[in-house]
């Protein structure tokens, strides 16, 4: 049966008369994001240096000496020909690169432009990032990794175009699942109702100057999302159902 699947047998037996009915479920829950600013768009500082609001740093103390951030919109109610190529290629690969769509959100391009003395622990941690695991949680984001670099909590077997990255988290499953780099609390490698992670990404692979990550939606949400759809910009109770 697919994923996500129960199956009522209404009748026993080899008897002809039995009805089998397959109901997929998966798709059928109602879903939320829990991390407020999930859409990037709530910034502070000033450009070059500006950054969502929520989102923390570390990079060994040095990010902005190591990295470039540029912040690009996803926006309704405009041409899709005056859009920038990066912004389009994410809206087509999501099947909404239209006049009119839900929402709208940004784009986060990160820029190495330093490898020297490595990138400390972590580089950044996504806006509001802390995952409750003792329930089931996804977590979802869309990336395009550009270069040699490896990122945490991407997809690293998918470069050089939009890709969406989806991560189940429930702490009944083992810690080495949820992703490559990081770490998990202790309480995350058993079943325990305060189970938590975060969703701090880091750097590893090979990485060079110029390389390049941008990333979309990084979602946390409730109940356990069907990796075969393209996750939309959920309703974000974080932002008073907002983004």
């Amino acid at each position: 049966m697919p994923i996500g699947t129960t199956q009522n047998t209404l009748m026993k037996g080899d008897d002809p008369r039995v009805v089998k009915c397959d109901v997929d479920h998966i798709n059928e829950h109602a879903f939320l994001a829990v991390n407020k600013n999930a859409s990037l768009t709530d910034v502070a500082g000033e450009a070059p240096q500006q950054l969502p609001v929520g989102m923390g740093l570390h990079a060994g103390g040095d990010f902005w000496g190591k990295f470039e951030v540029e912040l690009m919109a996803a926006t309704s109610g405009v041409d899709p020909a005056t859009r920038p190529a990066i912004v389009r290629e994410l809206l087509q690969y999501m099947n909404m690169d239209t006049i009119h769509f839900t929402a709208g959100f940004n784009i986060m391009k990160l820029t190495i432009k330093k490898t020297v003395d490595g990138f400390g622990s972590y580089v950044f941690h996504i806006p509001n990032q802390h995952i409750k695991t003792g329930c089931f949680m996804s977590f979802v984001l869309y990336h395009n990794i550009v270069g040699n670099t490896d990122w945490w909590w991407c997809d690293n077997a998918v470069k050089g175009r939009w890709h969406q990255k989806t991560h189940h988290l429930f702490s009944g499953k083992a810690a080495s699942t949820y992703h490559r780099g990081g770490k998990l609390s202790d309480l995350s490698r058993k079943h325990a109702a305060g189970a938590y992670t975060h969703v701090d990404i880091g750097i590893s692979g090979k990485p060079t100057i110029g390389d390049v990550l941008y990333i979309a939606l990084p979602q946390v949400i409730a109940g356990k999302w069907n990796p075969a759809h393209r996750c939309p910009q959920f309703y974000n109770v974080g932002a008073g159902l907002g983004t």
